[in-house]
């Protein structure tokens, strides 16, 4: 589990940043 900390810190900062290009 704590190895899947930094890839899903990333992954909400992927998330994030196509959420916002899309809006």
């Amino acid at each position: 589990m704590p190895q899947m900390a930094p890839i899903n810190w990333l992954t909400l900062f992927i998330i994030f940043s196509i959420s916002f290009m899309i809006f």
